[in-house]
């Protein structure tokens, strides 16, 4: 009946003789299950990847569509306007890569490995500014992910842009406590002038930090100093 079997035996020594007993039971539902289970999983898996590979080619579409323009585009503020939207959607393909990564082991995002991938596919043009890095092993699902991303992108982006002349130093801090994560960065450039318009960076870090939910603000003093926290859950 095409039946699985598991077989026992066990050698018992009486007086009279060695005695042999030996088990068996069916456990052919029990293979049928994990078969099932199996299979199951390198669908999910083979579907995974599929997925990543379309959402891969999108954004890599959407960055060729953006870069057409590019060569004939001649006035330096819709120029920079275009390369910043360009990197914008570079950070999302980075938040999807480092998931994918992680395959089908955990749905969330490593912050630490996140963050210095973002900051290592920044140009930082003719500046020599040293980033430092202090991030724990928190995660975060792909939604908010993406979001504190873009955010510390926007952060980073404005401090290189505005906060120096030549050289300087960008601090990141990130660690979780009480299923809160907080975020501490500071720079050493010349810091945010008073009464001065929001541009479209300072805009996009409160409009992230409202969709993480988050309390968001910038201390006085010296260069740059943004603290955010927000609930990982």
């Amino acid at each position: 009946d095409n039946k699985i079997v598991d077989v026992h035996s066990v050698a018992v020594l009486d007086k009279a003789k060695n005695i042999i007993f030996g088990v068996i039971q069916d456990i052919t539902d029990r293979k049928n299950a994990e078969e099932a289970l199996e299979k199951e999983l390198r669908n999910k898996e083979l579907l995974f990847k599929e997925v990543h590979h379309r959402i891969k080619n999108n954004l890599q579409m959407t960055v060729s569509l953006l870069s057409l323009p590019m060569n004939e585009i001649t006035d330096e503020k819709t120029l920079k306007i275009f390369e910043d939207t360009i990197h914008r959607v570079q950070v999302m393909a980075i938040t999807h890569q480092n998931l994918y990564k992680q395959s089908l082991e955990s749905s969330e995002v490593k912050l630490n490995e996140y963050i210095q991938d973002i900051i290592n596919s920044l140009i930082l043009d003719e500046h020599s500014i040293d980033i430092k890095l202090d991030i724990d092993n928190t995660e975060l699902d792909m939604k908010k992910a993406t979001s504190f991303g873009l955010l510390v992108n926007e952060l980073v982006t404005n401090s290189i842009k505005h906060a120096f002349v030549t050289d300087g130093n960008i601090y990141i801090k990130v660690y979780k406590s009480n299923n809160i994560i907080y975020l501490e960065y500071t720079d050493d450039g010349v810091g945010m002038k008073k009464n001065a318009k929001a541009g479209l960076g300072s805009i996009l870090i409160e409009a992230l930090s409202q969709q993480l939910e988050g309390e968001g603000k910038y201390l006085e003093g010296s260069g740059i100093h943004y603290i955010l926290k927000f609930n990982s859950e």
